[in-house]
């Protein structure tokens, strides 16, 4: 299990890390793992989107700067927008090695067991090592722990989060991905049933977030 967030649904702690929430089977929600979480993105989307963001200033893919470390992924869902503008992402050792990614709005540090309850928060399950701006997919989840922007049922209990359908995933710069220092940049497109995610982010390297073999 990773060392990282307990986070909380509105009033009260889950006695389970954030990986866990997005691990776990909660009517939508399946992050993590498998081919269900998005599907394969096309050449051309691909193509279009490793030219939206800027890598380094000199155009190399291990060099980030200016707006390449900016990240601002904008939700939007009906007549609501948010914006979340931090990542972080760990190493999960297997075959083969991936990344799970966080993108959430209100955290600034690296998430850790004692880390607050973002307001909201991307969970990219298995993303691909890059290596190049070869687009990808991940299973992708966005949980919603204010309530006010996921769509809510009029009874019953409410919705923490909803499970993407189609996510497209462009890397624009990448350097010693499994190293402490490493770092991540990609534009995101992810379609939702009542939503979308689309922009930029920016991630460094959080050993809180590591885990071995997936778990």
């Amino acid at each position: 299990m990773r060392a990282h967030a307990v986070h909380r649904t509105r009033t009260m702690h889950l006695p389970f890390s954030m990986r866990d929430v997005a691990c776990l089977s909660l009517t939508l929600l399946v992050a993590c793992g498998g081919d269900d979480g998005g599907s394969s993105p096309s050449d051309a989307a691909g193509s279009d989107a490793a030219r939206g963001s800027d890598s380094g200033s000199d155009g190399r893919f291990d060099t980030c700067d200016g707006a390449c470390k900016v990240t601002a992924l904008i939700a939007t869902f009906g007549a609501s927008s948010r914006t979340l503008d931090h990542a972080f992402y760990g190493v999960s050792t297997g075959m083969p090695t991936t990344l799970y990614v966080e993108v959430d709005s209100g955290l600034t540090v690296c998430p850790e067991m004692s880390s607050p309850t973002p307001k909201y928060s991307l969970i990219l399950g298995t993303l691909v090592v890059p290596t190049d701006r070869t687009a990808s997919s991940s299973p992708g989840n966005l949980l919603d722990y204010v309530g006010d922007l996921i769509p809510q049922p009029a009874s019953g209990p409410p919705r923490l989060g909803e499970k993407a359908t189609t996510v497209t995933l462009t890397p624009t710069a990448a350097k010693s991905v499994l190293d402490a220092a490493g770092f991540i940049a990609f534009d995101a497109n992810l379609v939702f049933p009542d939503g979308t995610i689309t922009g930029h982010f920016y991630a460094q390297h959080c050993a809180s977030l590591d885990s071995a073999d997936g778990t």
